[in-house]
Formats: C-alpha cells, structure tokens, sequence
C-alpha cells in the first residue's frame, strides 16, 4: 500500500522523482512527523480544492479535519517522548562493579 503522499500525488497526476533514503535512519521523530503532517495537509488542501462542493466535499473535510487533529496529537505524543531522558536501570551499578574488578585485578598482580 502506497504512502499518503504517494496516493495524494498519484490521485492528482503529479509524478515525483524516487526519493533517496542516504541520510535517513527510518527512526520517527517529531520532526519528521511534523513534515509528513506538513505535505499531508498541502495534499488535502490540493484536493479539496479540486473536488466539487455537495456531500462529497463535506464528508472529505470532516474526514481530513479528524485526520490532522490525529496526527497533531501523534506529533504532541511524540515530541512528549523525545523530551524524555532515557534510564537503563543498573547501568550505573555496573559501571561501579566493572571499576572494582578492574581494580582488584590491577591489585593481585
């Protein structure tokens, strides 16, 4: 199943040049939602534009309104978990077992 993007723009007939993945890691971040969110929204916006007005049209809004609060919540959730610090629980009590083994080695020699 194609992207968002991708059916938006194959909808709409515009063809766009194979995007390269050098330099991307896959991992989600806020500001990758943020600019997915971004050319989502200019995909809706050029087919609302082109659709007729009557019952099609307004179920189209009420569906894209739904879908980019959804994503602005996804994007809010997301920014939430980026502010928080990690903690790997332990960590610091190995580092403190590694140093007096190091030490207890260095002292039987």
């Amino acid at each position: 199943m194609l992207p968002f993007q991708q059916r938006a723009d194959a909808a709409l007939g515009v063809e766009l040049p194979n995007a390269s993945m050098e330099g991307r890691t896959g991992r989600r971040t806020a500001e990758t939602m943020t600019a997915a969110r971004k050319q989502m929204e200019a995909s809706m916006e050029k087919i609302s534009t082109l659709l007729p007005e009557g019952p099609l049209k307004e179920d189209f809004e009420r569906e894209r309104r739904e879908l980019l609060e959804m994503s602005a919540k996804a994007v809010e959730m997301q920014s939430r978990l980026e502010k928080r610090t990690g903690k790997i629980e332990g960590a610091s009590s190995i580092v403190q077992k590694l140093v007096c083994l190091v030490a207890f080695a260095r002292a039987t020699r």
